[in-house]
């Protein structure tokens, strides 16, 4: 498949979407009127309950001054009223999340601790289509492609007699590309380890989801002003906001950024454009006829700079289209001296002896350690003992075995739900079938190659076991609690190949009684077998 035609599917996905928006228009009108009513009420009630409060009542009659200051940020009237106030109340909002979002990153939690999981996690569920997608996509919030559309703004702006919008419109951008070159070199947090996508700079914020916010941002605010029909402005809110957020997701999904310099990213973006949108309230007088006219010739000229403009994308993205790079950065080897000590070698190094939770809570210890030489004598060890391996979880996949758990079929092959250790999805994911031959019942076991090496060259992979007996969810497995049971029937077909050297159980951890992710519970004693093969 040529990069044109691979190109090309992602574009009749965008646009098969586009149509059907538009066939359903009416049903998301009506979905957005009832919610944009809802949050009305909501304040509505908020604003009446403080206005009737009695306390307040006599505070305002003994502070008439603030009263009267009041009255005057609230009075749709005045220029430097409800508009402004409304904006300013935006504007703190946003640097207040921004501030927390800052204060988790210098104190490592929950989020940035998640950021590394997150991206694996993105990356085990990779996808040719998917990455051609977000490829396209994500060039939305190029720098180059922001610059053209500006430049095509500027025309345009002209055209209408609307140039008091250019000012505000390049102080967005300004804004917005300035404080992100700033704090970038201010936390100078690398890239993610693992990427689709090369990228140079700094990550944190995410700059294509700061620019993305205050270009289409203001691109929707001009629009919304300048446009009476109420259907409309629902329209250009719901496409200007699903833009936004799936550039954002796009930079994640790429391996460009980390979810929380995506949240940081439209956070500062988000300040930035109500600067500018206030610069714009400000410049702009209120008597001035705020709508767009069309005649013929505007039509033309606007349907003719939107296919420039859609052309110039799809141009960008076809001949700067990066193959798949998949850049992951070498961890340090840790030389182990002996097998005897590898529970002290773990804690040594601090390395966690428990699969993890995305949010890095403790699940399943493991169960097994594994010595081979390399990645194939672990799939040939496996594959004797009758377990195959799992595929990765794509799209044609994902619909397989989805196919299978609906019609109760066995796929031997079937993809697994990603699991972590020290940060890093399962390297490996095996599984047997059972006498019943479906999908929803199977034997499970996920590995991971780690960073010890013994003394004489050989890999320590790592792993646990565990029975599937239904699905959960529609997307998960239930297991059953007894992990134990599980480990001394998957040692045994180990066992049966003839390719064990070496093997001992011992005590790895203390016996455990925990849930998994989806809530499962499971027991163990704590034993692992350690092989060397």
């Amino acid at each position: 498949m040529t990069q044109e035609v691979q190109i090309l599917i992602p574009i009749i996905l965008i646009i098969t979407i586009i149509i059907l928006i538009l066939i359903f228009r009416k049903k998301i009108f009506i979905f957005f009127v009832k919610l944009i009513h809802l949050f009305k009420d909501i304040f509505r009630g908020i604003k009446n309950g403080i206005i009737g409060n009695k306390d307040v009542i006599i505070f305002l009659k003994n502070h008439p001054n603030i009263h009267k200051f009041l009255k005057q940020r609230f009075d749709k009237n005045n220029i430097y009223g409800y508009k402004l106030t409304k904006i300013i109340l935006f504007f703190v909002f946003a640097s207040f999340l921004f501030t927390k979002v800052i204060q988790n990153y210098v104190a490592q939690k929950i989020l940035i601790q998640s950021d590394i999981r997150i991206s694996n996690l993105i990356f085990y569920f990779r996808d040719i289509d998917v990455f051609n997608f977000f490829t396209l996509i994500t060039n939305f919030g190029n720098p180059i492609i922001i610059t053209i559309f500006t430049t095509l703004f500027i025309i345009y702006s002209f055209l209408l007699k609307k140039k008091k919008y250019i000012i505000p419109m390049l102080s967005s951008i300004f804004f917005a590309t300035f404080s992100n070159i700033i704090i970038k070199n201010i936390f100078e947090r690398p890239r993610p380890d693992v990427s689709f996508y090369i990228e140079h700079g700094f990550s944190f914020p995410s700059g294509y989801s700061t620019i993305a916010v205050a270009f289409y941002g203001f691109i929707s605010y001009f629009l919304i002003r300048n446009i009476k029909n109420r259907k409309k402005k629902f329209a250009i809110i719901f496409f200007s906001t699903t833009l936004i957020f799936i550039i954002g997701f796009s930079r994640i999904y790429l391996g460009s950024n980390y979810l929380s310099d995506v949240i940081g990213g439209f956070l500062l973006g988000a300040i930035c454009l109500s600067l500018s949108i206030f610069i714009s309230e400000i410049l702009i007088n209120k008597k001035e006829d705020h709508h767009l006219s069309f005649n013929k010739e505007i039509k033309r000229i606007t349907y003719a700079i939107f296919f420039i403009a859609l052309t110039f994308l799809i141009s960008f993205t076809i001949f700067h289209k990066q193959n798949i790079n998949v850049i992951q950065n070498n961890t340090n080897q840790i030389k182990i001296e002996s097998l005897d000590n590898i529970s002290n070698e773990f804690d040594k190094n601090s390395l966690t002896k428990y699969s993890e939770m995305l949010s890095g809570k403790s699940q399943q210890p493991m169960s097994f350690i594994i010595v081979a030489k390399n990645d194939e004598e672990i799939l040939n060890f496996f594959e004797k003992a009758g377990w195959s391996q799992a595929r990765y979880p794509d799209l044609k996949s994902l619909a397989k075995v989805a196919k299978s758990a609906i019609l109760n079929k066995e796929d031997e092959t079937a993809p697994m739900t990603p699991s972590f250790w020290n940060a890093q999805i399962h390297n490996f994911g095996f599984q047997k079938s059972t006498s019943e031959k479906t999908a929803r019942k199977r034997h499970h076991a996920r590995f991971w190659k780690t960073n010890m090496i013994t003394n004489d060259g050989k890999i320590v992979y790592i792993g646990t076991a565990s029975f599937d007996i239904g699905i959960k969810w529609g997307i998960t497995h239930t297991i059953d609690p007894d992990i134990d049971t599980e480990r001394e029937f998957l040692f045994n077909d180990l066992n049966k190949t003839g390719l064990i050297k070496d093997y001992k159980k011992e005590k790895f951890v203390k016996p455990v009684l925990g849930k998994n992710f989806a809530g499962d519970f499971f027991f163990t004693n704590g034993e692992a077998y350690i092989i060397e093969i």
